[in-house]
């Protein structure tokens, strides 16, 4: 589970940008944060993988205060799908098996295919051993899916995940 309680929190010489959030999510469930530009739901998401730091008692994971846990624990737990995702120097196949390097070819294709990052890759002539960093914007959202796929973290956020995705793609994945 995921407790957020009351938590406040600002950027430098910026008003607060969320304040007293609290709220709990428990495992199984899917929550949606909704709200305008700079409401603060990208915060929450870098809150809860501590690339912010976060006030104390203020974030709980399974009932332990995040400050208990260590980041690289933390970030094993937790998948990230954001807006723009990064893509490594690598092959496509690479990036997807970023931080799961003992993935098997079978458990990266399978990734690959419930991502449809294959519906693109298998258009080009080294299908996934294509370079990364060529692809659009909607493939590398596609990439990142199949990389949190792979990773089957027991947190996933998706952070604007589809929005580079045209609406037939959006659907499908």
């Amino acid at each position: 589970s995921v407790h957020i309680q009351n938590l406040s929190f600002s950027y430098p010489s910026r008003p607060d940008v969320l304040q007293n959030l609290d709220f709990k999510i428990t495992p199984g469930q899917v929550v949606a944060l909704v709200g305008t530009s700079g409401s603060g739901k990208s915060t929450v998401a870098s809150l809860l993988t501590r690339i912010y730091d976060v006030p104390a008692n203020t974030i709980f994971i399974n009932d332990t205060c995040i400050h208990d846990i260590p980041p690289e624990i933390l970030r094993q737990q937790i998948g990230v799908v954001s807006q723009q995702p990064e893509m490594f120097k690598g092959s496509i196949r690479d990036n997807i098996r970023y931080g799961t390097w003992d993935a098997t070819e079978e458990r990266i294709q399978t990734a690959a295919k419930l991502a449809h990052v294959l519906d693109f890759a298998d258009s080009f002539t080294d299908g996934l051993d294509t370079d990364a960093t060529t692809l659009s914007g909607g493939q590398r959202q596609r990439v990142a899916i199949a990389r949190v796929i792979l990773k089957d973290p027991p947190f996933i956020i998706l952070d604007e995940a589809t929005a580079s995705l045209d609406t037939r793609s959006e659907h499908l994945v």
